[in-house]
Formats: C-alpha cells, sequence, structure tokens
C-alpha cells in the first residue's frame, strides 16, 4: 500500500462509503431520547421557564387586585388602652357640705358623690369605608397596566422558550455532529493504524524506505490526536445538552441530521418576526 492511499481512504470514511470498527456512538448509561422528547423536558424542567411562568402568574394575580380598586374598601380599626388607675370623678366635699347643712338628713339617705368617668382598661373600634368616586382614570390606568404586564410576561415566557429551544437545536445536533466527526476520526485512525502495521511489515522487507515508515507514523499519530480531540469536544457537547435539560446525567440523541431544501424567501421570515416576535410584543 502506497502512503498516499491514505488520503483516499480518508475520503471514502468521511462520504461514509466504507466504515471500520472502533467508534462508540453512545455513551455508557446514556439515555437515547429524540428532539421532540428533549424539548419536552427542557420546556418542564428548565429553571428558565419555570421563572417565565411563575411571572405570569404573579402578573394575573396583579391584574385580579387591581379590579378590586373599583369597588369601595372597607377598614376596621380596634386599639386596646390601659392607664394607671381609674379616672375618677370625687364631688364627696360637696356631699360633706350639704350634710353638714341638714344635720337631720341621714348620710346613707345621700349617694356618694364619687363617679368613675373612665376604666383603667378600655377599647376603641372604628369602621372606615372609603370609595372613590372620581379619580381622574388613575383606576382605569392601573388596571390597564397590570394587563399590560401580564402581556409583557407572557411575551418574555415566549421568549425565553423560544431562546432555549434554539441553544436546544445547537446543542442536540452538535451532539450528533460530534457523534459524526467522532466515529470518522476513529474509522480513519484504525485505517492508518492498519497502514502503519503494514509499513513496517513491508520496511522490514526493504520493499519501502524509512522516510515512507515515518511518514505513516507521524499520519497515524496525527489521526490519534485527532481522535482524542474529537472525543473530548463530543463530551463536552454531552455535557452542554446535558446541562441545558436539566435532570438529565447524560443522554444519547437520536433524532438524525437533516437538510432543509425547502425554505422559504427571506422576507417570509421577516414578515413572521415584525408579526409574531416576542421582543416585539
Amino acid at each position: 500500500m502506497a502512503i498516499d492511499a491514505k488520503y483516499s481512504l480518508c475520503i471514502l470514511l468521511l462520504t461514509g462509503l466504507i466504515t471500520l470498527p472502533g467508534c462508540n456512538h453512545t455513551a455508557l448509561g446514556a439515555q437515547p431520547v429524540s428532539f421532540e422528547q428533549a424539548l419536552k423536558r427542557m420546556l418542564t424542567d428548565n429553571e428558565s421557564v419555570k421563572v417565565a411562568r411563575s411571572e405570569i402568574q404573579r402578573n394575573r394575580h396583579q391584574s385580579r387586585a387591581s379590579r378590586g380598586l373599583y369597588f369601595p374598601k372597607i377598614t376596621l380599626d380596634g386599639r386596646a388602652t390601659r392607664i394607671d388607675e381609674p379616672i375618677e370623678l370625687d364631688l364627696d366635699p360637696i356631699r360633706e357640705a350639704m350634710l353638714a347643712l341638714h344635720p337631720d338628713v341621714p348620710a346613707a339617705a345621700v349617694p356618694s358623690f364619687k363617679q368613675t368617668v373612665q376604666d383603667d382598661t378600655f377599647w376603641k373600634a372604628q369602621l372606615n369605608l372609603l370609595w372613590p368616586v372620581y379619580t381622574g382614570g388613575r383606576i382605569t390606568a392601573a388596571n390597564d397596566a397590570a394587563k399590560a404586564g401580564t402581556r409583557a410576561a407572557e411575551a418574555k415566557l415566549h421568549r425565553t422558550t423560544d431562546s432555549l429551544t434554539k441553544d436546544l437545536v445547537r446543542r442536540y445536533f452538535g451532539v450528533r455532529l460530534a457523534d459524526r466527526v467522532a466515529q470518522v476520526r476513529a474509522d480513519t485512525k484504525a485505517a492508518l493504524d492498519l497502514h502503519l502495521f503494514q509499513a513496517r511489515r513491508m520496511h522490514a522487507e526493504g520493499v519501502i524506505a524509512r522516510t515512507e515508515l515515518l511518514h505513516a507514523r507521524v499520519a497515524q499519530s496525527q489521526a490519534d490526536r485527532e481522535l482524542k480531540a474529537a472525543r473530548h469536544d463530543l463530551d463536552l457537547a454531552r455535557t452542554a445538552l446535558a446541562d441545558l435539560i436539566l435532570g438529565s446525567a447524560s443522554i444519547t440523541p437520536t433524532t438524525p441530521l437533516f437538510v432543509r431544501a425547502d425554505l422559504a424567501p427571506v422576507e417570509t421570515y421577516i414578515h413572521r418576526a415584525l408579526d409574531a416576535h416576542p421582543a416585539l410584543a
């Protein structure tokens, strides 16, 4: 086998016309997941989506609360007070003077002129009712603002899910592409391992020069480095995908790569963006 034959072999591997062993397409313990399953799991478990949904619920509650501005507001206040001692009105000196002027009147017949006007503990309650008749449109404006806040929160959720879906597409199919690259690198290295083995045999038999054997070693070493780098990139891609889909330690994408050939004119997407983009909403 000539040294330049490795280039033809690599072309065959890249085009998929031949396949050599040596690439594991599924990580150990990984769970096969289609793109639809990954999307559903992400929209259910991702924290950014949960936060956006919570904001919608909060704004809806605020909108319902703002409708209460149209109705009367009733408040009840209560207060308990305790003083050092009761407050009394003592007029017994007048009573004593009256008894002195009329000695024939028995003292028991004249009641005490001492009266308690305030106990040491007393309560006070107040009921208030406030019903705005005219506020210059502030109540209507507050309700409109609350409704707008709800629509803004819904648009934010839409924008969040769109952004996460875009990231999921990039990471999901990035894993598929990285896996394909790793497969090609593994097939290439396997072919060059075989080529190096044959070159050593041929050099030992004196068929090829030592320089050709060195070329075979360099090509095999380069293929080994590229395979390690490709597998490292594949591990990073799997980790990034698992981070996006919370709760997934390791998954293996099963939806194949594809190419869209039926794209509409760019003006179509511009009009769609102007009509329905959540940032504009």
